[in-house]
């Protein structure tokens, strides 16, 4: 999972994919990991690649092509690979693919808190080395973001909220 993670994250910067693409896309890969078990060990780039995909539709206003997706995987997969793999994740979820992310918790958070640009840059970074690392397999995006919220208000040296 790990290796797969700082993959997307590499192809996130490569297309210059937003930061709540990518969570949407670890979100997804976590959900079909945990509870799909027809995936086999060589399929997980390919369903790496399809839910960002599938994030890219959620949460771009422009995205890359199945073809560009292809080709970041090195010739690994083709097009059709990856819509069937679309087909089976959309299968799997029940077409139910929108969470509510980490960020999109923290912004709101942030705003109804009144807390400054610097925490909420801190947190929506712990946030996400957060997602990368794993330890947030089976947290909600709420514990999420209010653990990230806490963390950077502690090292940050805000003591309490204002």
């Amino acid at each position: 999972r790990k290796i797969l993670v700082d993959w997307l994250v590499d192809v996130q910067g490569e297309f210059k994919l937003t930061t709540e693409t990518l969570q949407t896309a670890i979100l997804l890969v976590d959900r079909n990991l945990t509870a799909r078990h027809d995936i086999h060990y060589s399929q997980i780039q390919l369903v790496g690649i399809t839910c960002l995909f599938i994030a890219c539709k959620l949460c771009e206003i422009m995205h890359p092509t199945l073809m560009d997706l292809a080709w970041i995987c090195d010739g690994c997969y083709q097009v059709s690979d990856i819509q069937k793999q679309e087909i089976a994740i959309l299968q799997f979820t029940e077409f139910e693919l929108r969470a509510v992310t980490p960020i999109s918790y923290i912004n709101a958070l942030c705003m109804s808190l009144e807390l400054d640009h610097q925490t909420k840059c801190m947190a929506q970074y712990a946030a996400s080395l957060f997602l990368m690392e794993g330890q947030s397999v089976g947290m909600t995006p709420g514990e999420i973001a209010g653990a990230a919220i806490t963390f950077a208000l502690h090292n940050l040296n805000k003591s309490t909220i204002p």
